[in-house]
């Protein structure tokens, strides 16, 4: 099992953001979830995933402006559990989307992240596998923030796959 996807945005931070910050970010990712999902482009295991799991979170900032990683990995990863989405959409009064990846987040046995910031010149390593979601989030978040007057967004790859072992890859 493994699911991968990209959003473009700005996560929040823990500690002063407000709500409609939060919940804004949270919005986007589920999103772009559920379009990767309708669009049936990738191996569906049985949704919300119920059993252990990875979740690999790299961000791509437009800009070198200092972002928290663990402030990033909060929302994002209550973006695409079901146990948070339900909370989420009684607090709202919407209806809960049936679009989310994992059942709850406690279910994450192991987190990767990473902060990428993509220089002239300058080279990254990773699994060939992972370039085309990585090029794909970086490219949507410079157009995005190609925008006259917009703020300067990140790209953000995310990809679970069920945690099988204790050496994984890294992507």
């Amino acid at each position: 099992m493994k699911f991968e996807f990209f959003a473009v945005g700005h996560p929040p931070s823990v500690n002063n953001a407000s709500t409609l910050k939060k919940d804004g970010w949270k919005a986007i990712v589920r999103a772009e979830c559920a379009a990767t999902i309708a669009a049936g482009t990738q191996p569906l295991m049985p949704l919300p995933y119920e059993r252990s799991s990875i979740a690999k979170v790299y961000f791509f900032p437009t800009t070198k402006q200092y972002f928290d990683l663990d402030n990033g990995l909060k929302y994002t990863l209550d973006a695409i559990n079901h146990y948070s989405a339900d909370k989420d959409a009684t607090r709202l009064g919407l209806v809960p989307t049936p679009q989310t990846l994992l059942i709850d987040d406690r279910n994450v046995a192991r987190i990767i992240a990473e902060r990428v910031i993509l220089k002239p010149g300058a080279s990254v390593v990773t699994r060939t596998g992972s370039v085309p979601i990585f090029i794909a989030a970086y490219a949507a978040a410079m157009a995005a923030a190609a925008v006259p007057g917009s703020a300067k967004p990140y790209g953000v790859a995310i990809k679970v796959e069920s945690f099988r072992k204790r050496h994984g890859p890294k992507w």
